[in-house]
């Protein structure tokens, strides 16, 4: 098991995450290796009791990362994007102007 267990299911914003998850291991990120889980939304699996602990607001994707004391957990698409590319430092530019378009995209 890896430490960062992603939720989720292939809607657009689910998409976003594994694209950006994928792209950190094409540069050898290899502490962005992922487990992920199935959440079916069709089903209900959003609001069982595991997942809202991950998740109170029932939504996907969700993201915990265990390599942290306590775990992490990341909610809504853009807080995990947001999270990941500060964690690894990559994908998100650090001057202002750069950083603010690249946030108006993100968003």
């Amino acid at each position: 098991m890896h430490p960062l267990q992603l939720y989720s299911l292939a809607t657009p914003n689910g998409v976003k995450v594994t694209i950006l998850l994928e792209e950190l291991l094409a540069l050898g990120k290899v502490e962005a290796e992922y487990d992920a889980w199935l959440i079916d939304i069709s089903e209900g699996d959003q609001f069982g009791s595991g997942f809202t602990e991950i998740n109170p607001n029932s939504k996907i994707p969700a993201l915990l990362d265990q390599s942290t004391s306590p775990p992490t957990r990341i909610f809504e698409s853009g807080a995990i994007l947001v999270y990941l590319a500060e964690r690894f430092n990559a994908f998100l530019p650090t001057e202002s102007a750069s950083r603010a378009e690249c946030m108006s995209w993100l968003f």
